[in-house]
């Protein structure tokens, strides 16, 4: 499977299965809230304005989410319900230099400190050790010591959000890194491969939304460009629903 090089992941679930304490989850907590369920993986592509999906998006038992995105005002096209957000420190903290980035960018944070109930995992593919990465992402900005310290701020922020937060395990990093296939480098996996190759080990299917497309721009803004250090054609190519309904939607593998 393919992933997202230099991004962090933010895992948040409020589906009932969480300890009161954030430091006593693991990513198995995540895997056993996941088991046997049906889950949607909803991208930020504005490809999904194209689609009413918002109905047969909360109808799945789970909905991931990217990035910590404002979807409230997109619901009849992204759906209104959240359980799992996948998000890397950028959407937290910002950009080394540029501390306003997320809130340029249209990510919205706060929005998640109202979900009461969940728990995050803040994981970063480039936290994966080094032995999983390529060698053009083994050092500087992109070596494990300088993702865990951006990442250790964000998990403070998350907390000075009321929102439970923990780091997420290496071997998940290490695991997605090695399922990427050499047509997605050189580059980063991005957020949404890593959250689709984490739903996989977890849920009994997934559904995908926004990923069969080459369109640019977020639905809350049309105008934004993905960054080049993502190869996304190769990456939604094996993003696939994994999901048979017996009734599926006009359109290309859900996603």
């Amino acid at each position: 499977m393919k992933t997202n090089l230099g991004v962090f992941y933010l895992v948040v679930l409020h589906i009932g299965a969480w300890p009161q304490r954030c430091e006593g989850a693991t990513w198995d907590y995540a895997k056993a809230a996941l088991e046997g369920k049906t889950c949607a993986l909803v991208s930020n592509s504005a490809e999904l304005l194209k689609y009413q999906h918002g109905t047969l998006i909360n109808a799945n038992q789970v909905v991931a989410r990217l990035n910590l995105p404002p979807y409230e005002a997109h619901a009849k096209y992204v759906g209104s319900k959240t359980d799992v957000v996948f998000t890397g420190y950028p959407p937290l903290v910002g950009l080394p230099g540029k501390p306003n980035w997320a809130r340029a960018q249209g990510y919205n944070p706060k929005l998640y400190n109202r979900l009461t109930e969940t728990f995050t995992f803040l994981v970063d593919a480039y936290c994966a050790s080094d032995r999983s990465k390529p060698k053009l992402l083994r050092g500087g900005y992109a070596s494990q010591s300088v993702c865990l310290k951006h990442s250790k701020r964000a998990k403070r922020v998350c907390s000075a959000l009321k929102m439970k937060c923990g780091l997420g395990p290496t071997e998940m990093l290490d695991s997605a890194w090695q399922s990427a296939s050499k047509s997605l480098l050189p580059g980063a996996i991005s957020t949404g491969f890593v959250g689709y190759h984490m739903l996989l080990s977890a849920c009994r299917c997934v559904n995908v939304y926004g990923f069969n497309t080459s369109i640019g721009g977020h639905y809350w803004d049309v105008r934004h460009k993905t960054g080049k250090s993502h190869r996304m054609g190769p990456e939604h190519k094996v993003i696939v629903s994994t999901c048979i309904a017996k009734n599926p939607p006009k359109f290309s593998t859900i996603s």
